[in-house]
């Protein structure tokens, strides 16, 4: 097996290296693209949550408490923009719904 003077490997390792550059170029411009979708997404999801507290608050004004529908509705959402933060963040690599199954709490 010949090795190039430059690099001082074969060619077949360097198709090797290169698919695995073009893998790893794949997987980041799409974790960019994920990124960029699910920072805008969080903007409408952050005005639902504003509209969400306002009629629990409305409820918890009527009601003298609040809604426990509501408030665990809330609290799954609250988990799910942590999941995109996570992401968006790099401390988890696992895509946020609707890649992955919705909050459970």
């Amino acid at each position: 097996m010949s090795t190039s003077p430059e690099t001082g490997t074969s060619p077949a390792r360097r198709t090797r290296r290169d698919s695995n550059k073009e893998i790893n170029l794949e997987e980041k411009i799409f974790r960019l693209l994920a990124i960029v979708l699910f920072g805008f997404l969080l903007y409408f999801i952050v005005l639902g949550y504003f509209v969400l507290v306002a009629i629990q608050y409305v409820l918890y004004f009527i009601e003298d408490q609040p809604n426990r529908g509501l408030k665990a509705f809330t609290g799954k959402v609250r988990t799910y923009v942590f999941e995109i933060f996570s992401f968006m963040g790099f401390a988890s690599d696992k895509l946020p719904f609707p890649f992955s199954p919705f909050p459970k709490k």
